[in-house]
């Protein structure tokens, strides 16, 4: 028959609406009081960040992708909500009621303070964009029926974690709390439906691709099982009084049509591979049945969609069809038996969906780091309690190792090993001549009793007697080192003393007044000497150690050369006859040893696992990812530490039977050499070998003694020429300076005295010219006097009246009186003769050209301790 159901009407679930409620105030004012104002301030960012978490999530306008990213991180947040800022009613919790109507009769809405109630409707929403994105697939191409078949199994998986991991704590339908779609048997009913669908669009790839009879069938049938169940849900309580009829109508419709096809098609396949026309008959009566029923009912109930009742119709009379051709090739040609139902073999079914729920990481909010300030005190708690318990494993796990090191340990000192072993080792290789092919386990302190051989190895680590040797070289060089610096200081102190005595010299003592070098530097050179006493001193111990050490290496330290240590170490040798069996047991001793070495050496690494494994066990963000069940999650977490613990056992387990393998080997061992004596020799060994290391440590210590001494003396030594030098660099900086003042001290005396010349000669010029001038002013009256002398005698008039009082004689009388300006006498010595200048009034002005000599009170002064020019100022 042909395939009539492909493409068929599916259901798809529309999301639940939520109402917009203040979230971020409430949980803010929480931190503000039950943490501090700055808690709140510094998780703004989150709160913003949940705040439109929320409201995208309420307001559902986005993509099916972006509201699905939306979503499960929204879910993630209420998880950090969750774990750290209670919810509720209760007095002290935060008071916020969420609001979400039925998805199926959305004039039903609930309020509730529980977080679980705000994350179920996440999920379901969840699930629901899913179940969307399946319906809208074309499912007429194949990637279109891909498409659907991946969405409905996305869809059962967000439903069964809905049912599984989340209604639990919303409470029941019963108590009034949720609307019925969040309801365990609701979340059952919309996982199976959807698996149902997905199902359905693989049995319709395969038909439409042509695959085999026997695939359609269990296809087929696997799609009316799921049908089935999805059935049973919407016919029972609380469903179906929740539920309009057409979902059971339809549902009812799809699992008979698909229990039909599978019927069909099996009983095609009796008729034509097994004629087994009988049960194809059979199988085809209750597909015929089913059929009526469902086309009754999907007929009978509205809401149902018409192609669904359409489809119903057109199976249902192709299978009648082929009923009733079946039933007249029996009649005619067969004649067969039909049995009942019941005693025909059931139909195969393969289920090939699954759910397929939200990665875990999707949903995990370990990785979240919202709010990771904010850690409840239960929270720390909880993290207390396994911190407590990784310490206590790890605890007793090392103790386990410990206990298997120490068994060991004590078990090979019972059985003197590894010296037994070394001495036989020793004791089966030929004699060689000192020197030669010595075994290097004896030579670095094997054989020796415990800590003996560990002090024998530490010495030849530090070098040994060549160290010891090369100690003294060193103590004089750094003598030596010591001495040098000593000498080039006291060199630079006589070369400074020796210029400060010259510039003396050159300037005298009475320019050079600073205090002579070589009574500044007295307390210098008096540590200069104790220091070179010093060196002398030590010079004397470090060549009193030295043949110390030359004779200690010659004599009682040569037993600690390798070579010789070697030589000397006792051995067991091998019994002269010795059977097959005897050969064998020195190699299995070493054999048995090493074994136990490599175990000793595998618990190292299992420690160093559990620390690391300790160090990257954070479980913070899981621990506040919960808010109960702890003792489940810390199970899950200690698991990791299980393969340390595993190959704890197992080491331990291995050393067990090393140890059982070796004890049988050593009493062999032990029977056919003669450890008696070896243990004597063995003693006197070690007694001249603790004499030598005695001696040895003796030796050592004196040179780390002399060491120590160079290493302060060449500190002291250091500050002792740093001193040195400073002092001469800041005596002949002060030598520099004494130089200039005292040049320029002279070229001041000498303009000092340039001007006072100047000045003298100016002086003495002004006194000639005014000489001059004063000798030519007395000739002048000398020859004005002689000729008014003549004038009078050559003109003298008559004498006349004598004039008033105050008036010049010879002078007419004054139209305005006497007192009127005088006039020229009528007789009396004539005036001075013209051309003749008048007497010169004080000196002439200095001649110009010459600056007057500066001031002694402007010389600058020279420097502390040091006295004038020679020959003072001028």
């Amino acid at each position: 028959m042909d395939h009539l159901t492909a493409n068929g009407v599916m259901l798809g679930i529309l999301p639940k609406k939520g109402e917009d409620v203040d979230l971020v105030g409430p949980i803010r004012s929480y931190v503000e009081n039950t943490f501090s104002p700055e808690e709140a301030t510094s998780s703004e960012e989150d709160l913003t960040r949940l705040g439109l978490l929320r409201s995208e999530t309420v307001a559902n306008q986005q993509t099916h992708e972006q509201r699905r990213e939306t979503l499960l991180a929204y879910y993630r947040a209420l998880c950090v909500v969750e774990s750290r800022f209670p919810i509720s009613k209760q007095s002290g919790h935060i008071d916020v009621s969420f609001s979400w109507a039925d998805a199926f009769k959305t004039h039903k809405r609930v309020s509730i303070a529980n977080v679980h109630f705000e994350k179920a409707a996440v999920i379901f929403n969840l699930g629901a964009s899913w179940s969307q994105l399946g319906l809208a697939a074309d499912r007429a191409t194949p990637e279109g029926i891909k498409t659907a078949a991946h969405a409905f199994q996305q869809a059962a998986g967000a439903f069964a974690m809905l049912r599984e991991d989340v209604l639990g704590k919303v409470g029941g339908v019963g108590g009034g709390d949720a609307t019925a779609d969040l309801s365990e048997e609701c979340a059952g009913m919309l996982v199976s439906l959807h698996l149902a669908q997905a199902q359905e669009c693989f049995y319709d790839k395969a038909a439409t691709d042509g695959k085999s009879t026997a695939v359609c069938v269990k296809l087929a049938q696997q799609t009316h099982l799921f049908y089935e169940e999805v059935k049973t849900a919407l016919a029972s309580p609380p469903l179906s009084e929740h539920l309009e009829k057409s979902w059971l109508a339809h549902v009812a419709a799809k699992s008979a049509m698909f229990h039909a096809e599978a019927l069909s098609r099996a009983a095609k396949m009796a008729e034509e591979d097994d004629e087994d026309i009988g049960s194809a008959i059979a199988r085809l009566l209750v597909a015929s049945t089913e059929l009526h029923a469902a086309h009754r009912m999907a007929k009978n109930t509205g809401g149902i969609s018409v192609h669904c009742v359409g489809a119903v119709a057109t199976l249902r009379d192709a299978v009648d069809e082929q009923l009733r051709r079946a039933q007249r090739d029996n009649e005619c040609v067969y004649m067969v038996r039909v049995p009942a139902y019941e005693d025909v073999a059931p139909l195969g079914a393969a289920a090939v969906v699954k759910a397929v729920r939200p990665p875990a990481e999707a949903v995990d909010a370990a990785t979240e780091d919202m709010f990771a300030a904010i850690v409840p005190e239960s929270g720390f708690k909880a993290l207390s309690r396994y911190t407590e318990k990784v310490d206590a494993l790890i605890r007793e796990e090392n103790d386990v190792l410990a206990l298997a090191s120490d068994e060991a340990r004590v078990a090979l000192r019972e059985m003197e090993l590894p010296e037994l072993l070394i001495a036989a080792e020793a004791g089966a290789q030929p004699e060689s001549p000192p020197g030669c092919g010595q075994d290097s386990a004896a030579g670095s302190g094997g054989g020796l009793p415990s800590p003996l051989d560990e002090e024998v190895a530490s010495i030849q680590g530090a070098g040994g007697l060549a160290a010891l040797r090369g100690g003294p070289p060193r103590l004089a060089e750094m003598n030596e080192a010591c001495t040098q610096q000593i000498g080039a200081a006291q060199s630079e102190l006589d070369a400074e003393a020796t210029e400060d005595e010259a510039c003396r010299g050159t300037y005298g003592p009475g320019v050079w007044t600073r205090p002579p070098s070589a009574g500044l530097t007295v307390n210098l050179r008096e540590k200069l000497a104790s220091f070179r006493n010093n060196l002398a001193q030590a010079a004397r111990s470090d060549d009193s150690l030295r043949r110390r050490i030359e004779d200690g290496v010659d004599g009682v330290l040569g037993v600690l050369d390798p070579v010789n240590l070697a030589a000397a170490a006792p051995k067991l040798r091998a019994p002269m006859l010795s059977t097959l069996d005897d050969s064998g047991a020195l190699p299995s001793l070493r054999a048995a040893l090493e074994d136990l070495e490599a175990v000793g050496g595998e618990r190292a690494g299992i420690e160093e696992m559990m620390r690391r494994i300790k160090e990257d066990d954070n479980i913070m963000g899981k621990v506040m990812a919960k808010t109960d069940n702890y003792d489940g999650l810390f199970k899950t977490e200690l698991a990791k530490y299980d393969k340390a613990r595993e190959a704890i056992a197992t080491n331990v387990s291995s050393q067990a039977d090393i140890l059982s393998r070796l004890r049988a080997t050593h009493a062999r061992f032990t029977q056919m050499y003669d450890v008696d004596a070896w243990r004597a020799a063995t003693d006197a060994h070690a007694s001249s070998v603790r004499a030598a290391v005695a001696h040895y440590r003796e030796l050592s210590s004196g040179l780390e003694q002399g060491l120590t001494f160079y290493s302060g003396f060449a500190e002291a030594v250091n500050r002792l020429a740093g001193e040195c030098e400073g002092f001469v660099e800041n005596r002949r900086r002060e030598k520099a300076q004494l130089e200039g003042v005292v040049a320029r001290r002279a070229e001041q005396a000498a303009a000092v005295a340039h001007h006072q010349a100047a000045a003298a000669a100016a002086q003495q010029n002004a006194a000639a010219d005014q000489a001059a001038a004063q000798r030519a002013m007395a000739e002048a009256q000398a020859s004005a006097a002689a000729a008014q002398i003549r004038n009078m005698s050559m003109s003298a008039p008559p004498p006349g009246p004598a004039p008033p009082p105050g008036i010049a004689v010879g002078a007419p009388p004054s139209p305005h009186g006497y007192y009127s300006q005088p006039q020229p006498p009528a007789y009396g010595y004539p005036p001075a003769p013209q051309g003749y200048p008048s007497a010169p009034q004080g000196y002439p002005p200095a001649p110009q050209g010459f600056p007057p000599p500066p001031p002694p009170a402007n010389y600058p002064q020279p420097p502390p301790g040091v006295g004038p020019p020679y020959g003072g100022y001028r």
